[in-house]
């Protein structure tokens, strides 16, 4: 999947505390990006970071209320996976 996104200055990042947090921030950039959603597969690959550091970010991103559930799509596995959108508002 290819989607142009848009990183942030690298001052204003800093101001990110730890790469948990800069990793949240940019799932959340990705998704908003994103016409359709995307799953966690496809956050970790456009921010080309591993999986298993991703899928928390998402669960934080989700208990915060700031993305939702939209659809069910495919892993890469080809499981089904939840695709995910930012809420509006």
């Amino acid at each position: 999947m290819t989607l142009t996104l848009s990183i942030p200055e690298k001052n204003h990042l800093a101001d990110l505390d730890n790469k948990s947090s800069r990793l949240r921030y940019l799932s959340l950039c990705a998704i908003a990006k994103s016409d359709d959603g995307l799953t966690a597969d496809e956050i970790a690959d456009v921010l080309d970071e591993p999986i298993l550091e991703v899928r928390p970010r998402v669960s934080e991103l989700v208990r915060s209320g700031a993305i939702f559930n939209n659809k069910i799509g495919r892993s890469q596995s080809g499981n089904r996976a939840k695709c995910w959108k930012v809420v509006d508002g």
